[in-house]
């Protein structure tokens, strides 16, 4: 399907700040991961996106005001209508490795500053956004990556 080119990825959708946190808790003891990205550095990933979004930053992606006010509109609206996220995006790749406990916490920290600080930075790509569709990308763009890491059984 073309939604999905990694096969066996899961289909996650989250209505909640704490439910990523709740899945990020019932993978770390047992999983695996089909891309390059391991949980902790997905974890890092989405605690860097997530801080991005309350303070001021230097984005690694740079785009114009007038492609932001174009293309990067029509990109937003995928995003939130279809809740779709292409796989490959750029040079994006896996940060270095990182400590899962650490990254966790990380994670937690900016969750926390998502759920008590206001969304005001500019998307390097979407460009302006509300609280409501800040919100809506950070929940779709977690999905999107813990969809690449699978369960698995722990093994006594």
């Amino acid at each position: 399907m073309l939604w999905y080119r990694t096969p066996r990825r899961r289909k996650l959708r989250f209505g909640s700040y704490e439910q990523i946190l709740s899945e990020v808790d019932r993978l770390a003891p047992a999983h695996r991961t089909l891309g390059n990205w391991t949980l902790a550095q997905i974890c890092e990933h989405l605690f860097e996106t997530q801080t991005f979004s309350v303070e001021p930053w230097e984005p690694e992606i740079r785009t114009s005001r007038l492609f932001q006010a174009t293309i990067g509109r029509i990109a937003l609206c995928v995003l939130l209508w279809f809740r779709f996220i292409p796989e490959q995006q750029g040079n994006l790749g896996p940060r270095p490795p990182v400590d899962l406990q650490a990254a966790r916490g990380h994670l937690n920290e900016s969750i926390r500053r998502l759920s008590s600080e206001p969304t005001c930075a500019r998307h390097p790509i979407f460009g302006g956004m509300t609280a409501a569709q800040w919100r809506q990308f950070h929940l779709h763009h977690a999905a999107h990556h813990l969809s690449f890491v699978i369960p698995e059984c722990s093994r006594p």
